[in-house]
């Protein structure tokens, strides 16, 4: 390994696990055996021949927890995957006979929108490299990369994707654009990508903003790539209860176990 002796790395492994173990809120990890999968991993993640088989060995075996926003990434360039990076998601598709990354939800206001890509776009090519499943992309963060798709037409197309940066770097994700609608007669269409916010007051009040706006007679609330966040979620399923039923819970983890 370039920069990390066997003792240094060997440290990092053990940290992860129990992090992992700590941190993870299901008691039960998922129902996954978390300790004993990461001893089966151990060796082949020690033996990776530089930093960035590092990373992907550690990423392989983190996917094992069979959860969303956990990555192990180097602070020197901090990257993450395409829902939290350039505000999109991907699906598993077949394009000329061959498996491929093809996109689902385009976040309004993201860079994935920003660059033009749309849903049904088929990825090919993220700088120089070319994706392929079962590999995801993963973006980094404060820089504009080229990435290559291929439309629904079948044209070919080079754009730049400009990655914002992370507000911290203690946490590095990407916060979209939450709440934006529109109103077709009738009918409107409300989509909220995420919660933020610990409390969630803004995204709560956008909600209410968006839907005193539609003042229509049939919503349609569309959650499709919603990366979760905070309790603000509360404000849109009290819309969901016609007496304003409370919502929520306050389980935590010790209690749970």
């Amino acid at each position: 390994m370039n920069s990390l002796t066997k003792g240094q790395a060997s440290s990092i492994f053990a940290k992860v696990v129990e992090t992992c173990a700590k941190k993870l809120y299901d008691p039960k990890l998922n129902g996954v055996d978390w300790r004993r999968i990461a001893e089966t991993r151990r060796e082949g993640i020690l033996a990776a021949a530089d930093e960035a088989e590092f990373e992907r060995e550690f990423n392989d075996l983190i996917r094992e927890l069979r959860v969303s926003h956990a990555g192990f990434y180097h602070e020197r360039r901090p990257r993450a995957a395409g829902k939290m990076a350039i505000s999109a998601t991907l699906f598993k598709a077949r394009d000329d006979g061959r498996d491929c990354w093809a996109f689902q939800d385009v976040h309004p206001g993201g860079a994935a929108f920003r660059a033009g890509i749309v849903p049904g776009d088929v990825l090919l090519r993220v700088g120089e490299i070319d994706i392929v499943p079962p590999e995801l992309p993963l973006f980094p963060l404060g820089e504009a990369m080229p990435v290559e798709i291929c439309r629904r037409d079948g044209s070919h197309v080079r754009v730049t994707v400009t990655i914002p940066k992370s507000k911290t770097k203690e946490r590095p994700l990407i916060e979209l654009q939450p709440v934006s609608f529109v109103k077709e007669g009738s009918v409107g269409w409300l989509k909220v990508c995420m919660f933020p916010g610990a409390i969630g007051i803004d995204v709560a009040r956008d909600i209410d903003r968006a839907i005193e706006s539609l003042n229509c007679e049939q919503l349609v609330i569309d959650l499709r790539g919603n990366t979760g966040g905070g309790i603000g979620c509360l404000r849109l399923m009290s819309y969901l209860t016609g007496s304003r039923v409370p919502v929520g819970y306050s389980v935590t983890r010790q209690r749970a176990e």
